[in-house]
Parts: structure tokens; sequence; C-alpha cells
């Protein structure tokens, strides 16, 4: 070997030394379609460049979703710089892969996730910020050509459908970065003028790894509670759909019979019943307007990301709130710092949640509501599951579990999941009997085929956890 390629060498490992040295212990995870050959795919450059990059301030494992083809070629000299390639399958969140998923992910807590190219935002976008609800995610697109797919799309509903639920996709991430301004002004135009993405600076050396290790430390915390948590607020979030009536008098009882701290959000699923304009009237409320019925899960998700308070209720608007619900709810899941879910008890649910209603008339509601709460004050009882109508929930368990999984559309079984999932995380379910409210119930499904979207989201249960987990919850009330 001679002189100057034992001097290169040694100044290279030299290199290397220093920048294991200073990278932190704070991994980030890097998902790309495959691992980056800049050789055989030119468009790999960018990425190639970023993980670099990353690598000198960070541990970086990259997760390629065809790991296989490429992975050999480049083990050694990932390895060589400190960089980790996953299998996917280990880290996508693909639900009958989840436990394993969930665990490599709770071992290894990233400082921030970096997903590259559109296909692999629709793949594990969504997933991945519904399972860790507090990463900062950063959407890199090294080229925008999925782009093009929306110009040439001759249908203009069809058109703008894309946009939204492209740029609706995009709101789940912190920060958004293109390669070049051309790009950075075409997602303003063709998919929303309010997002402002970085443009990926230059290729030179010096000044990307300052740029992102700034990156990094300027990330915030993924956007599920944007705004600072308070303590002792109960986020009160209600979706709406063409249920009007019923919505005015679920408001009306929240300011009449509330005596704890609270705020209101409401998700209107493209109403068309003037629940717009009354919205606007009430007071201090948050108000998430959809172009079309997003339906329960995604809708609470919603609410979820901009709530303030350190308690969620998710409530139905087709419900009637009576004296201290919310302050005895609140009471319950005070009781213990693993009690996760609350739910009242109510004339219209399932089981155990369902009570005889000893009234004819809503005008008596208060006054049995009353005799309840002193016939069973205190008395909670955990439980396997609860139904979402009126559902309140600890924002740790949120934090911990992640939202609720929108594969569920209109037609239920998104609660009894979530149940589940809490209880796996070691949480308690209680059912707190000093409580009751009025549910009218179905209010929302009257202009839907009920059975035939219940039956799809049976399924989709099923599917996911298995039928015998379905037939213990249908038929074990505790």
């Amino acid at each position: 070997m001679s002189k100057s390629k034992k001097i290169k060498k040694l100044q290279a490992l030299m290199s290397l030394k220093q920048s294991t040295m200073t990278r932190t212990e704070d991994p980030v995870l890097v998902v790309v379609p495959h691992v980056p050959a800049p050789d055989v795919f030119p468009e790999d450059k960018q990425i190639d460049l970023l993980i670099r990059s990353l690598r000198k301030t960070h541990r970086v494992v990259i997760m390629a979703h065809h790991p296989a083809p490429l992975e050999e070629k480049y083990r050694r000299l990932m390895m060589m710089e400190g960089v980790e390639i996953a299998d996917g399958a280990r880290i996508h969140l693909d639900e009958r892969s989840s436990p394993v998923a969930k665990e490599k992910m709770h071992e290894t807590p990233f400082k921030a996730v970096f997903i590259c190219t559109q296909p692999m935002v629709d793949l594990y976008l969504r997933d991945l910020t519904l399972f860790s609800p507090t990463t900062p995610f950063v959407v890199f697109f090294p080229h925008m050509n999925h782009l093009k797919t929306i110009r040439a799309e001759q249908n203009r509903m069809a058109r703008v459908n894309a946009k939204n639920r492209i740029a609706e996709m995009y709101r789940l991430a912190s920060r958004i970065m293109v390669s070049n301004r051309h790009d950075a002004d075409a997602l303003q135009q063709e998919v929303s003028p309010y997002f402002h993405p970085d443009v990926f600076p230059s290729n030179v050396d010096t000044v990307l790894s300052p740029w992102l290790k700034g990156l990094i430390k300027a990330l915030p915390a993924h956007k599920v509670s944007p705004v600072t948590v308070q303590k002792k607020l109960t986020s009160i979030i209600i979706l709406c759909h063409d249920d009007l009536s019923f919505l005015k008098n679920c408001v009306e009882s929240i300011r009449k019979n509330t005596n704890v701290p609270y705020e209101l959000i409401f998700v209107d699923n493209a109403s068309k019943d003037g629940t717009d304009k009354y919205l606007r009237t009430v007071k201090d409320a948050k108000i998430i307007s959809n172009p079309e019925n997003l339906a329960f899960a995604r809708g609470n998700n919603q609410g979820v990301m901009v709530a303030s308070g350190d308690r969620i209720l998710m409530l139905n608007a087709d419900v009637i709130v009576t004296p201290h619900w919310l302050e005895y709810l609140n009471r319950c899941m005070d009781s213990h710092p693993l009690v996760g879910l609350v739910g009242p008890s109510t004339n219209c649910a399932t089981q155990i949640q369902s009570i005889p209603a000893g009234y004819t008339s809503l005008k008596d509601l208060d006054k049995f509501a009353m005799a309840n709460s002193i016939k069973n004050s205190a008395i909670w009882e955990e439980t396997h599951r609860l139904i979402g109508f009126c559902l309140l929930i600890r924002k740790e368990v949120i934090q911990k579990v992640g939202l609720l999984d929108e594969r569920f559309g209109p037609g239920g079984y998104e609660d009894y999941d979530y149940c589940l999932r809490v209880r796996q995380a070691g949480f308690k379910i209680m059912h707190c009997k000093d409580v009751y409210i009025h549910h009218f119930g179905g209010k929302g499904y009257q202009k839907m085929n009920y059975d035939r979207l219940r039956e799809t989201n049976r399924g989709i249960f099923v599917d996911k956890w298995c039928q015998k987990s379905l037939e213990f919850l249908e038929t074990t009330g505790f």
C-alpha cells in the first residue's frame, strides 16, 4: 500500500472515530423504499446524503421496505458508519405484527422519524403516527413525481379529493422537506398553500450536516398535542353529522350541568343541516370542518390532535348529560393512576352500561340521574370494555397506546379495539355507576345501511384480533 493511500485510510479512520465520538445515542429512524444505492438509482443520491449526514450526530436505523436485493452490498458500509438496517417487518405497523413492532419501538425511542418518498408515506406515516403519537415525523421528498398523477386527473372532483387526502396525510408530519424551491412551490400550489416545506440544502457537507442537526433539535413533538396540556382540564370532543337538533340539546346540557373545567371541540363530518352555522355561535369552541364524513375514529383523532386537556372525553352528539356527570367521571379516574378509560351508565348501550330508564319524559331525567348517583355513590366496576358514546380517556393512555384505529369506518368496533389495546398496555377500564346520561342511540346512522357497515367493521376486528376475542367481549361483561 502506498504512503498516500495509507494516509488517506488513516484520515478516514480518524474521521470515523471522531464522528462516532460526537454521535449521540438518540437513534433516528429513516424509512426508505430500499437501501439507498446512488450508483444504481440516481434518485437515491439525496436519500443517501441525508443518511450519511444524519449519522454524524445520531445513530441511524434504516427501515427498508424492500431490503433484500441490495442489503448485502451495503450492509458492511452501513455498519462501519454506525448505521443499522432493520427488517421492515419488525417495525411496520401491520396489526398482525404489532406486538413485535410495539416491543421494538418501545425498546428504541426514536429522536425523530424520517419517511422518504410518497409511497412510503402512504404505507407507513399514518400507522406510525397512530402508534407513536409523540414522536416527531419528517416527510422527505427527493422528487415530487406523485403530483403528476394529480395534475393528470381529468375529473375535477377526483383531483380535489386526491389533493385533500394528501394534504391531510401531510398534516400528520411535524416537518416536510423537499429537494428544491420548485418542488416547494409545486407542493403549495397543488396541495396546500399553508404548507411551508423546508428546502433540502446544498449537498455540500459543511452546509447539510449542521442544518440537519439544527432541524432535529428544532423538531416539535408530533402534533397530537400541539398546544400546552392543561392539568385538570377535560377536552370534550363531539362529532357532528346532520344531527343538529340533538347537538343543540347536548351542548345545552353540557353548559347547564358541567361544574369542572372543560373545553369543547367540535368535528363536523360534512353536515348539511346548518350545523356549521350553529357551531360558529358556540363561544370558546374549537371547530374542525371536514369536506366528507370521516367516521368516528378518524374524526375523534382529529379532535385529540388539537385538545389542550389532560383528559379527553369522546362524546356522541345524541346524548344529554346530567348534573355532576363530568365531575364524577373524573373522580373515578382519579381513584387510581392506572385507570385509563371511564364510562357512565345509560339507557341505550350494551351489557353492563345499560340500566332501565326510570323516567318517561326528559323532564324527569335529572331527578333520575341524581337518585342514581346517590344510590351508587362512588361505586365503580372494572370491566373489559366500554361503548364509545361517552368515553373519558387519560391523556397518558393516548401517549402510550396511540389514537383510534382509522381502519374502522362507520359501524362501530373501534371502541372494542381500543379497549383491548388499553388493557394490553396495563391500564384499567372502569364503569362509573354513579353517572347516568341519556343516549338516544344510533342517530348518526339514520341515512346509512348500519347492518352492512357493522358487519364490515366486525370483519376488520376479527381479522385484526381473532374470533375468540370478539366472542369474549360480546359475551363477558366483566
